[in-house]
């Protein structure tokens, strides 16, 4: 155990995850005598930046989750806490068919860019699907902003609270369905481009395949980030994931929380 346990504390969070943390420092903020426990010789749980690599030392690695994606922004303000971010950019490839030297396509945060590609090697409905299922995303990830830090809702009822009338339905299908029926609604003409944002964002992390129930919720998540400037793709923390449960860790503890680790925990005992 890295330092003596306290016979007491008002509150026991147990694991020093980013969950854990964020907990941690609201309830220290409020008054309370916070001690967090957790098992492991290091904090962060799947937030976590180490050096896995034995011949290569020096070169540190996210071990667990690898991206910031769905970090309310409105969090890090009530926390009052800055998590240095960079954006993907360019965040889709897309290579064509073809031998040695055949073009690829690099989609990134420069509209201008990507409407150029797309215009060079693809039709004109491929350009204006693409348009259509961005504007799309954007009015969800708007709509949905609200339902982030509200306790959750069934499917419909967060489409009734939460989406835009002549959007719930679309929510209700892309959540409960696939990938690939969502896309086809932009009548694409090209299937590259279809794959490359089925493969992309609709199976990333998923043992599935585009047309499985489910990959239409994938989809829609890597879509939904709001941290500023990501545009709705998943954001890449500086330093690795470590920076989120660092940052968080040192305000808990600026806070009046206790931080211990190697502590696992058998049991609390409730007193009062």
């Amino acid at each position: 155990m890295s330092s003596e346990l306290p016979a007491r504390a008002d509150v026991v969070v147990v694991g020093a995850g980013h969950n854990g943390l964020v907990s941690a420092i609201l309830l220290a903020r409020a008054g309370l005598d916070v001690l967090v426990l957790e098992a492991a010789g290091v904090i962060g749980g799947a937030t976590r930046t180490e050096n896995p690599f034995p011949k290569v030392p020096g070169l540190r690695h996210s071990t667990g989750s690898y991206l910031l994606g769905l970090m309310p922004p409105e969090l890090l303000a009530t926390l009052d806490v800055r998590i240095p971010v960079l954006r993907r950019d360019p965040h889709y490839f897309l290579p064509t068919p073809g031998g040695l030297g055949s073009p690829y396509l690099l989609f990134g945060s420069d509209t201008a860019a990507t409407r150029a590609q797309l215009a060079e090697h693809f039709s004109p409905a491929d350009v204006a699907a693409d348009d259509a299922l961005q504007a799309e995303l954007a009015a969800l990830r708007e709509d949905l902003a609200p339902a982030w830090l509200a306790e959750p809702l069934p499917v419909e009822e967060t489409a009734e609270r939460y989406v835009r009338p002549a959007l719930r339905q679309v929510f209700v299908d892309l959540v409960r369905g696939s990938v690939a029926d969502y896309l086809a609604r932009f009548e694409f003409r090209s299937e590259l481009l279809v794959s490359m944002y089925a493969v992309t964002d609709g199976l990333s992390g998923l043992n599935a395949g585009p047309d499985d129930p489910g990959t239409g919720h994938n989809f829609l998540v890597h879509n939904m980030c709001r941290l500023p400037g990501s545009g709705g793709t998943w954001m890449i923390a500086e330093g690795g994931m470590g920076t989120v449960s660092r940052t968080f860790a040192e305000a808990a503890r600026a806070a009046g929380a206790r931080i211990l680790t190697d502590a696992p925990v058998q049991a609390i005992t409730l007193d009062g």
